[in-house]
């Protein structure tokens, strides 16, 4: 019997490495140079060497990902430290994006509709800081029933008069449908800015909300709307 080769991952796998007889032309056996048995060796060589390299990289990652978060390093110096963020991004719908996109819209147009000073027509009264009134969905339905499961361009929807306050309307084909819901002046003024959308056109609206309130210190003179961390 011949000694494992040097430097081999035989000896720490199998215990009874042996040479391989095999036969000559003349029936004889001697000792192969070249192959050697071993109870299932390459399969557990294999196996170990896998695990092995798995647990490596597992390790090197925690390494780097502590190191980054102690040296405050970028994405990119960290290995698949950006992942997530791309698949996120991947993930996120030309419906929902839409939406995310008209809401901010909308939050903006409201806040300058609050802090504006307006009268009352005919008495000249000033009115008290408040949100534009209530708006249901607008457009009503389904945007599935439209080319491309996306809503047709009608103006005349968007010409009411909580729409026209905020300055809002869809110009072009879109995914998603909006509504005001608004209660309260000054101070207890709140509005609820929706847009829901139907991207597998299952009949499951996923709606989104952006709130926007009156500030605490608002007063007859003066109104603010209440800062927000979005």
């Amino acid at each position: 019997m011949k000694p494992a080769p040097t430097g081999s991952l035989l000896p720490t796998i199998c215990s009874d490495w042996a040479p391989v007889d095999r036969p000559t032309q003349r029936g004889a056996l001697y000792p192969s140079r070249s192959k050697h048995r071993c109870n299932g060796g390459s399969e557990n060589a294999f196996k170990a060497l896998t695990i092995t390299v798995f647990l490596t990289l597992a390790l090197i990652g925690c390494h780097n990902s502590k190191q980054g978060k102690k040296k405050g390093a970028s994405s990119g110096d960290r290995p698949f430290a950006g992942m997530g963020a791309v698949a996120t991004k991947k993930a996120e719908s030309p419906a929902k994006m839409e939406a995310a996109k008209s809401l901010l819209n909308l939050y903006k147009s409201a806040s300058n509709y609050y802090t504006a000073p307006r009268v009352a027509m005919g008495t000249g009264l000033k009115i008290e800081c408040q949100f534009p009134e209530n708006q249901d969905w607008t457009p009503a339905g389904s945007p599935c029933d439209g080319e491309g499961h996306q809503f047709e361009v009608n103006t005349m929807l968007w010409t009411t008069m909580t729409w026209s306050a905020l300055n809002f309307q869809m110009n072009d084909r879109h995914h998603a449908a909006y509504k005001v819901e608004s209660t309260g002046t000054l101070a207890g003024a709140k509005a609820k800015l929706m847009a829901r959308t139907d991207v597998n056109c299952d009949g499951k609206w996923e709606v989104t909300t952006r709130m926007i309130e009156g500030d605490p210190s608002t007063t007859h003179a003066e109104c603010s709307v209440k800062p927000t961390t979005r």
